[in-house]
């Protein structure tokens, strides 16, 4: 099951996490078990609604989101051959930033850390698009 077909939403990293929820309520609303006729239906209903909060689950957390992303396109991010090398600059950077977090005094420190590396974050969201 494609649970971007499932929302009918765009299949892409950045997605209209609105558009997602109103989707998510809808079907939501269309297989919820009390709608359910029969006892068939009711177990039918059942599975179909895990399978919507699982999807949901998915596709709301944008590293979740990605992982998944790269499963449909057949990318085993698990594999070996997945494994990236990373310039020992870009090693000693994120070797640096966990140093400083275990080492911040304050929480206004942390909240400014945190401030940094969300900008670097939307920059890398920003050019997936």
């Amino acid at each position: 099951m494609n649970y971007f077909q499932l929302f009918d939403i765009p299949q892409r990293y950045k997605i209209d996490v609105n558009e997602l929820k109103k989707s998510y309520l809808a079907i939501q609303k269309q297989y919820h078990p009390d709608q359910a006729e029969g006892s068939h239906d009711k177990v039918f209903f059942l599975e179909k609604t895990m399978d919507i909060n699982l999807g949901y689950e998915i596709l709301i957390d944008r590293f979740i989101r990605s992982e998944y992303i790269l499963s449909i396109i057949g990318f085993d991010y698990n594999s070996p051959k997945a494994r990236i090398v990373l310039p020992i600059q870009e090693l000693e950077f994120f070797w640096h930033e966990n140093m400083q977090v275990e080492e911040i005094p304050d929480l206004t420190k942390l909240r400014e850390m945190e401030k940094r590396h969300l900008a670097i974050l939307n920059k890398i969201e920003n050019d997936l698009d």
